[in-house]
């Protein structure tokens, strides 16, 4: 007699792990996500609610549902620092400096002589 193999239950695809944030007219707005870094952030802060929580077909697939103020939601591109070219120059001699400082602080390895 042949029993069926053992199969494991499917892992979410990292596009299928997404977050959602739901943001209405509310003064409140919901997150859905299967990120386990944002979840534990969110978890820890006493102010945000939550709604639910859960596990897909995988035991390591947990997801999350928070609701947060709509005033802590936030969309803004990278910030990217504008220099003159002396400003460029001023950080260019002080990396140059510091990694002159580390160089003369490391010992120097001479090669190993076969005995």
């Amino acid at each position: 007699m042949t029993t069926a193999p053992k199969t494991k239950p499917n892992r979410l695809t990292s596009y299928e792990r997404e977050t959602i944030i739901i943001y209405n007219g509310e003064t409140m707005a919901e997150i859905f996500t299967w990120d386990h870094k944002l979840q534990a952030d969110l978890k820890s802060r006493p102010e945000i609610k939550v709604l639910d929580e859960g596990i897909h077909q995988h035991p390591n697939d947990h997801y999350g549902r928070f609701e947060v103020p709509k005033s802590w939601i936030k969309v803004r591109p990278p910030s990217r620092r504008s220099l003159s070219p002396e400003q460029r120059q001023a950080i260019g001699e002080r990396l140059h400096a510091k990694r002159s400082r580390q160089a003369a602080v490391e010992p120097t390895l001479a090669p190993s002589e076969p005995l």
